[in-house]
């Protein structure tokens, strides 16, 4: 089994479809350079909807590295700099989360399947944990299953601040819509305000 325990880089992109020739040089060099640094990918989603939110992307991408050193050094190396001009033309946007060390993500086969990925910043610790309990029997109503919480330790480049990265699977992208847009779901709305802030759920396959 590939052992997929280290610090992990999280990408948000929104690609600029007006310049492909950026896009693809970008993508074709940047992994390249990484790999120097330790990358070992880990997943890629590609975003079909949002159900919530302000921050807008197309991609989340998850990929490990040794440390938030190899990371770091990376971005700031004499190789990378050229690539930034490279970068600002290839995407309209993009953000970097950087996970603590030691973090473990296992997905196994994700071809074919959907997730709900949720990204926030925990608010009011009691309505945290009443959302919690209550919503999670009901999202298993809807073939939820909970597989990974990825925390962030910091934002390396960004204005959406996020403290983790929750994936669960479901069994379609209906199944996610009809949760959220369900009557007994929103009574809950009010207590999901106050205990995740800046929220935003993306539905990627």
């Amino acid at each position: 089994m590939t052992d997929n325990t280290g610090t992990f880089l999280i990408t948000l992109a929104v690609p600029n479809q007006n310049d492909p020739d950026a896009l693809n040089e970008y993508t074709t060099k940047a992994p390249k350079l990484a790999m120097d640094y330790g990358l070992q990918s880990v997943v890629q989603f590609s975003i079909v909807d949002q159900i919530f939110g302000e921050h807008q992307t197309a991609i989340v991408s998850v990929v490990k590295f040794p440390s938030e050193e190899d990371i770091v050094n990376m971005f700031e190396s004499e190789a990378y700099q050229p690539l930034l001009a490279l970068r600002d033309r290839a995407f309209e946007s993009i953000s970097y989360y950087i996970s603590p060390p030691e973090q473990s993500l296992s997905l196994g086969d994700t071809d074919g399947k959907t997730y709900l990925l949720v990204m926030a910043v925990p608010g009011d610790k009691q309505a945290l944990g009443e959302y919690q309990q209550n919503l999670r029997p009901m999202a298993a109503q809807y073939g939820a299953q909970p597989l990974a919480n990825v925390p962030i330790a910091s934002m390396y480049i960004g204005e959406h601040p996020s403290a983790f990265l929750n994936i669960t699977e479901f069994p379609d992208a209906d199944s996610i819509r009809s949760f959220f847009g369900a009557d007994d779901y929103q009574p809950f709305l009010p207590l999901r305000e106050k205990a995740l802030l800046n929220l935003n759920l993306y539905i990627g396959q």
